[in-house]
């Protein structure tokens, strides 16, 4: 490091090694504008230029090179220059005092301010137009009052502030204000909308958990005036020395701290309800007080019982760098988990070996910039930065060069390259443009206020060849900086927010001209949204709905900011839902409508959770049910699932309400390595369980997935880790079918090509919309055969020109819902939409329509039928008890209602179906304590029972006894699967079998039969790489087939026959 001073001492010249620079320049100017100048060069000679003035030092102006130059090198010239172009301006103005007054961006925004009295800024102006228009002015008061000494903590303490949109310092509307202690601390806070929030603080007296006085000053309470019954208050208390040692939050939720001689946190216990003894973490610590260790509390495995406690553990540096992390587990005998880190000499992380022992690194230039990356695949992007060291390009390194013609222009010689994205910035550092992998250039505009103004695909391309801008986003402001309006689609869709006082979003309104689909929120003073209400225009409906329909939604919040239950008012009866939480705000309970019905007992329609001590889900115990199994008598069931988890996190176990565990194994980076299911014994089998596995590259992808059989599927990736080849089983795991796929440089599908070679490629407008989809056919004749897709600017599909040329058209309001569909044919049919965008007309090509009606919950209440004459046919009527399950369902002729019921759980139990005035056939089901159907009662009260095997798959049906066949054997249907699921052997009554195989995709590949009463023949099925069937026996042979690229049948030939297809377009 060098550095020159002046006669005086003062520094004119500093550098450093790195190539950083300070010049500073002499006094220049004249008596009446004396400055000085000084130019500060960082590492990669970019300069920085600094004007004050010489008398007061206050600064007049910065400069700073624009985001694309690269600045001359620096010489030893000890006297600054401003260039004349190359550098963005900010300039200030002061007054006679010193204080700032203006500040004129880069860009010619200005920033006015005046002053009180004291000097306090009073107000801000700040105009988002050019040439001082669309201003805005922000107010603000400070405590002041003669009677307090001059050194009164009070004075020039903030007290009022009106945001922009307030017309003057004495409009209220907006106003915020608070009041100030004596000793100078906040002791309320006052909302535009009437919220509060106060303080307290501790006065010296008063004594914390370890009987000595607290110091004083310290916040004791915080208060949030919720609603006008309902208050939060959090908790503080310290120890002599005033370290924090207990928080108890709003919920009731305390978390106690301990610390050591030197006060560094030795302990974190929270304590709940749900663990009143508390939940402890400990941290060690070195000599030098960084963090060795952090041990986590006990846990314990909700399947298996098996303990777990997690410790990380932390090595350094001699610069205090992080050079190894180690997370073990205290309990098991698991292996570590270990990362490793360096850095370059300049502390800067430089590479990472994670815990599989792969490592990824990075480079950076003298001004910290990361100008390089390689990830654990070798993968290497380059970066460029601009002078003020925002990024400009990302380059692709990862590309295979042409041997024959290498590339002379990249950023490394004999690499070919690919640029992905390129980023340009306007004089005052804001991004202006951007062009992405593909060439395609978005620009953004801002209001001098830095507010985005508009965001613009610049020569977007018709389907005629043509260009034209495409406004994607263009927005508009009011004077507090709220986004009131944002106008997207090209200008074609237009959404309007209104901001109540406090800043908070009251009204959002799609389409305002037009259908008006408007939701209005109503918060409490804690700003929870308590009230929703949504209202609209009805959209080509051509039927007469209410002049105003309003669909609300309340909301109830308790102290703590939780949302206790939730009402969907309607005129059926209003639908409540609840929930409860423990201390730390996590759900213990969730109670349905049905539950929170007047008269109703909570507790039959109630879920409970029970999480553990780092706040996850271990346990859900599902409302009592009835539950049946093996044709047995039903029995009282509450089904509960559990989640058992590791040291490190994972899900390791689960067990359903059947007592079916699964049990999941991960590797060192928290990857799913294994998959095990519940062991499962066919029907006079050995027992097998069914396992999957997964194998990943150094980044993450996965490579393989091995079936239960043993079979993989494989895949492969590019450098970008897009799937670039799905790679499945044959007939067999050695024969293989391998899927190809290309990509744009923008990441859409580029063309597939599948096992057997036949391609599909696909092309894209400048939005990235497919616009052509072409199949290539090889045979019987080779041709292109192109589908075409044309958007509106809501991006929706107005035209679709099949292979054949028949066009399909497409209508659409203003909200970009379907209102109109003409088929090739020129037959219309038309859809309409009530004021929430259900649909609730549609219309065929003959003029006829369907007609629906919703209740203010959402629910279909009724469907009316009508001819071309607008008659109406029919109506069928709809009922729903209050958590939404069909309760009634009256036919459109008019006849007796249909009937159901459900258990607590939304299963169906019974239906009931009038036949007459006086009979009906009733219909009831049973299920298991897993929600699996289990038996089926008929309207005669036969009762046929299922049984579901260990894998969750049906194994018997078994028909109720008849006087011809009492015995189980003879109505009983069993089937029986291999580890992946594959029914590999169906036994039916009389004991006739068959015996299936299946390939290594899982397809059905032979059958035979046995002990039926005549001879059944073999059944026998091949198929091609691309998953059709190739060939099936035949009683005299096999049966052939072939088809074309497009997956069609082409010719079926063999003993069945031969048939021949051919297809249009």
């Amino acid at each position: 490091m060098a550095v020159l001073r002046d006669a005086v001492g003062q520094v004119l010249h500093w550098s450093d090694r790195r190539g950083g620079a300070v010049l500073a320049s002499e006094l220049i100017g004249n008596s009446k504008d004396l400055v000085r100048d000084v130019q500060v060069t960082g590492p990669g000679n970019t300069s920085y230029m600094y004007e004050y003035d010489a008398l007061g030092g206050w600064l007049l102006r910065t400069g700073r090179p624009l985001a694309e130059d690269t600045q001359k090198p620096w010489t030893a010239d000890t006297t600054p220059h401003w260039p004349d172009v190359g550098y963005a301006i900010r300039s200030f103005t002061h007054d006679k005092t010193g204080q700032l007054t203006k500040v004129t961006s880069e860009m010619g925004g200005e920033v006015s301010m005046t002053y009180d009295a004291r000097g306090n800024v009073a107000s801000t102006k700040t105009c988002r137009g050019a040439g001082g228009t669309d201003c805005r002015t922000e107010y603000s008061a400070y405590h002041a009052n003669t009677i307090w000494p001059p050194l009164d903590p009070r004075w020039d303490k903030l007290w009022e502030f009106r945001d922009g949109r307030s017309s003057g310092p004495t409009d209220n509307t907006y106003k915020k204000y608070r009041n100030i202690t004596a000793a100078g601390d906040v002791a309320s806070e006052f909302g535009p909308d009437g919220g509060l929030k106060t303080y307290s603080y501790t006065d010296g007296v008063q004594t914390g958990p370890d009987g000595k006085a607290m110091p004083p000053g310290l916040l004791k309470t915080e208060t949030v005036k919720v609603n006008a019954t309902t208050s939060a208050v959090t908790q503080y208390l310290y120890d002599q020395f005033g370290g924090l040692v207990q928080t108890t939050v709003p919920s009731g939720l305390v978390t106690k701290y301990t610390y050591d001689e030197i006060g560094r946190k030795k302990t974190e216990t929270q304590i709940s309800d749900t663990y009143p003894n508390g939940v402890t973490t400990t941290y060690d610590y070195d000599k030098m007080s960084r963090v060795t260790a952090i041990t986590g509390p006990v846990t314990t495995d909700a399947v298996t019982g098996e303990q777990h406690q997690q410790k990380a553990e932390l090595e350094y540096d001699a610069d205090g760098n992080v050079v190894k992390t180690t997370a073990r587990d205290l309990k098991t005998a698991d292996e570590p988990r270990l990362t490793t880190l360096t850095y370059d000499d300049r502390n800067r992380l430089a590479s990472t070996v994670d815990a599989d022992g792969k490592q990824s690194q990075q480079g950076y230039d003298d001004a910290g910039n990361r100008t390089w990356s390689e990830d654990a695949n070798g993968n290497r992007f380059e970066y460029k930065y601009s002078d003020l060291n925002m990024p400009t390009e990302v380059w692709d390194l990862n590309l295979p060069a042409d041997p024959n013609n290498p590339p002379t222009d990249g950023p490394r010689e004999g690499i070919d390259y690919a640029v992905r994205s390129k980023t340009q910035y306007d004089l005052a550092g804001r991004k202006r443009a951007e062009v992405d992998a593909m060439g395609r250039l978005v620009t953004y505009d801002y209001n001098l206020d830095d507010t985005l103004k508009t965001k613009k695909l610049e020569g977007f391309h018709n389907p005629d060849g043509s260009t034209r801008p495409y406004v994607l986003e263009s927005n508009t402001y009011d004077k507090a900086g709220n986004r009131v309006q944002a106008v997207t689609d090209n200008g074609k869709s237009t959404t309007a927010y209104t901001i109540d006082v406090a800043g908070r979003v009251g009204t959002e309104t799609s389409d305002p001209a037009g259908l008006k689909r408007k939701a209005t929120y109503v918060h409490d003073l804690a700003g929870n949204v308590t009230r929703q209400e949504n209202t609209g225009d009805w959209s080509n409906a051509d039927i007469a709905g209410p002049a105003v329909v309003v669909d609300a939604t309340n909301y109830v919040f308790d102290a703590a900011g939780r949302r206790v239950s939730q009402t969907v008012e309607n005129a059926a009866g209003n639908l409540t839902t609840s929930w409860v939480y423990d201390q730390r705000g996590l759900t213990t309970a969730m109670t349905t409508p049905r539950g929170n019905a007047s008269g109703a007992v909570k507790a039959d329609f109630t879920t409970a959770y029970v999480n553990d001590e780092l706040g996850r889900l271990i346990k859900t115990v599902a409302p009592k049910v009835k539950a049946e199994q093996d044709g047995g008598i039903p029995t009282d069931a509450q089904p509960t699932a559990l989640v058992g988890y590791g040291a490190f996190g994972q899900a390791t176990s689960s067990k359903d309400a059947l007592g079916n565990v699964t049990k999941s194994v991960f590797d060192k980076l928290g990857r799913t390595a294994e998959v095990s299911g519940a062991s499962y014994t066919p029907p006079g089998g050995s027992a097998v369980t069914p396992k999957t596995s997964f194998s990943y590259d150094a980044v993450g992808n996965l490579l393989q997935q091995v079936d239960e059989r043993g079979n993989a599927t494989r895949f492969t990736y590019d450098q970008l880790n897009q799937q670039v080849q799905v790679d499945v089983p044959g007939k067999t795991n050695d024969e293989r079918a391998v899927t190809k796929v290309t990509y744009t440089p923008n990441g859409d599908v580029e063309s597939t090509t599948d096992p057997l070679g036949a391609v599909k490629k696909f092309t894209y407008d400048d939005l990235d919309r497919m616009v052509t989809s072409t199949s290539v056919e090889r045979k019987p004749t080779a041709g292109n055969f192109v589908t075409r897709l044309t958007y509106d600017d809501m991006d929706n599909v107005v035209s679709a020109q099949s292979p054949s040329g028949a066009v399909a058209l497409s209508s659409y309001d203003t909200l970009g819902q379907l209102t109109k569909s003409t088929d090739p044919n020129n037959v219309v049919s038309q859809l309409g939409y009530d004021y929430a965008g259900r649909q609730v007309r549609s219309s065929d090509g003959m003029g006829r329509s369907s007609v629906a009606t919703y209740d203010k919950a959402g629910q279909l209440v009724s469907s009316k039928t009508l001819n071309s004459s607008n008659v109406a046919l029919g109506t069928t009527v709809l009922g729903y008890d209050l958590d939404g399950n069909l309760v009634s369902s009256t036919p459109a002729s008019g006849n007796r209602a249909s009937t159901y019921t459900y258990d607590a759980l939304g299963r169906l139990l019974t239906q009931t179906d009038p036949v007459s005035a006086s009979d009906q056939v009733n219909v009831s089901y049973g299920y298991d304590a897993a929600g699996n159907r289990t038996r089926y009662t008929d309207g005669r009260g036969n009762s046929t029972a299922y049984t579901v095997n260990s894998l969750g798959l049906p194994e018997k049906v078994i028909e109720p006894s008849t006087t011809a066949h009492p015995a189980l054997t003879d109505r009983t249907w069993t089937a029986s699967y291999d580890a992946a699921g594959n029914a590999v052997s169906l036994l039916s009554p009389g004991g006739v079998t068959r015996t299936r195989v299946f390939d290594a995709a899982g397809r059905l590949q032979s059958e035979t039969g046995a002990n039926a009463e005549a001879p059944t023949a073999a059944r026998n099925l091949t198929y091609d790489l691309g998953g059709r069937l190739a060939t099936s026996s035949a009683l005299d042979g096999v049966n052939t087939y072939s088809y074309n690229d497009r997956g069609m049948l082409l010719r079926a030939d063999g003993p069945s026959g031969t048939s021949t297809q051919g297809y249009d377009p």
